[in-house]
């Protein structure tokens, strides 16, 4: 599929979000501030500057989100998790997130990103668990699989796979690299497929 996208609005209270509720398909991708989601949709959409890559963690306030070929929209999360980041901040962040899931779960299909050399910690835990409680579609991407040698990787990949299957039910993760373009053609088919039916896949699609 060949990607049309545009910026369509930054939303800071689901109160100003005006135009939103006319998409069938929301795609959000949500993951800790220096996890590489910049780095990754850049790379997914084949664009430069389509999210700003900041040498700052957590630079990304509010729902960020895009009009992906007319029919959905892509979203993209604030990080969490950097250790500067204010406690008004995360509580916003905690809240601003909930309400979004817990309105538009029936539509949304979420892909939360976690860096291949960290394990998750208690705030991934507690994003997955909303994310499972509101009964949201979801796929965990593991990011900067290049960062390890191939057994390593795929080590980390069985580790967070037996995690994700005790914990939360999520089928196994998608290991990827935005500057080797690893696991990228399986992220879009998964998108794809996705808009083209106008609506969330199952997770074991």
């Amino acid at each position: 599929m060949e990607w049309r996208i545009e910026p369509f609005a930054i939303v800071f209270s689901l109160q100003q979000a005006h135009g939103i509720d006319g998409y069938p398909l929301h795609i959000a991708f949500a993951g800790k501030s220096n996890v590489g989601k910049s780095s990754l949709l850049n790379a997914v959409f084949k664009q430069k500057n389509m999210a700003r890559v900041s040498g700052q963690p957590g630079k990304t306030r509010g729902l960020h989100f895009y009009r992906l070929n007319d029919t959905a929209l892509l979203c993209d999360l604030p990080g969490y998790g950097y250790a500067r980041m204010s406690k008004e901040w995360r509580n916003r962040f905690i809240r601003l997130s909930g309400a979004y899931f817990k309105r538009y779960a029936a539509r949304l299909m979420v892909f939360v990103l976690v860096d291949i050399r960290r394990k998750p910690d208690h705030m991934d835990f507690s994003l997955l668990s909303l994310i499972r409680d509101c009964g949201i579609c979801c796929r965990v991407v593991l990011t900067k699989a290049d960062k390890l040698s191939h057994m390593r990787a795929a080590a980390a990949g069985q580790d967070m796979q037996r995690l994700l299957a005790e914990k939360h039910n999520i089928p196994a993760p998608l290991l990827t690299s935005a500057r080797k373009r690893d696991g990228l053609a399986q992220l879009r088919e998964l998108m794809s497929r996705a808009v083209a039916a106008g609506t969330p896949l199952p997770p074991t699609a």
